[in-house]
């Protein structure tokens, strides 16, 4: 796909634009741990929902602040710039986030 602007992700019914330099990577959810990723090297702080018990869900690596947060996500999409016009803003995202356990969506 030429002309990746980022990803679209989808938490809770609701689609959120991460420019390509906000994105780490993409990984399933196996091990959540006082409010952290479980990763190999080192542990992330989580944001969104928990995946149901009867599947690991995905969460993408995204930077914010100080390092990378993990966010829940229910899907994720490389987009172009038309398609990420479509999404909700960074400031939404960031909101998303910086909320313990991930904001409500609205």
């Amino acid at each position: 796909m030429t002309g990746v602007a980022g990803l679209v992700v989808r938490v809770r019914g609701a689609s959120y634009f991460v420019p390509l330099p906000r994105v780490g990577f993409v990984a399933p959810v196996r091990e959540v741990r006082d409010g952290c990723l479980v990763m190999p090297r080192e542990d992330l702080p989580f944001a969104g929902p928990l995946p149901a018990a009867s599947g690991a869900g995905q969460a993408v690596a995204i930077r914010s602040g100080a390092g990378f947060v993990a966010l829940a996500v229910d899907a994720v999409e490389l987009v172009d710039a038309e398609a990420a016009a479509r999404a909700r803003p960074e400031s939404e995202l960031d909101a998303l986030l910086a909320a313990p356990g991930g904001a409500e969506v609205p």
